[in-house]
């Protein structure tokens, strides 16, 4: 696979291919009708296919060095697990303090309605008020 001793040439190998890929899209000449769309048809899809071998390929020499790392250097690998599960700790303790608030909100909201805090001629922008039925007529009879 390497034939310069390191990940260069597989890099190398599959940047050419790209170019290959995209230089059948941006030439310089107009395309002139169909059929040279149609002659053009093999050329582009020999190119994508043969980028996508070589991007299979890069995969599997990465996975092969990523494989070659974890057995000369275990604590490396746990030391990326560590990190991945302290982030996914992290995201989860913002939502569980996002969902903690939001509770209060309505907490909150749900005393004042039992209160009778909330006026009926004045509600904040955005607050949320929930009344039973008949019981806007019942305030208003106060």
């Amino acid at each position: 696979m390497e034939r310069s001793g390191g990940s260069g040439s597989v890099i190398d190998d599959l940047e050419s291919a790209f170019r290959s890929c995209i230089s059948q899209f941006v030439s310089d000449e107009p395309s002139v009708g169909v059929t040279h769309q149609d002659e053009q048809r093999p050329t582009v899809e020999f190119a994508v296919n043969e980028f996508l071998k070589l991007a299979r390929q890069t995969e599997a020499y990465f996975l092969k060095e990523r494989a070659s790392l974890a057995m000369k250097q275990p604590e490396l690998v746990l030391q990326e697990d560590i990190e991945e599960l302290e982030t996914e700790l992290q995201r989860k303790d913002d939502a569980i303090r996002n969902h903690g608030e939001k509770l209060q909100q309505w907490k909150n909201a749900l005393h004042q309605i039992g209160q009778g805090g909330i006026d009926a001629g004045f509600v904040k922008p955005g607050s949320i008020v929930l009344m039973s039925p008949g019981a806007g007529s019942q305030q208003m009879k106060k």
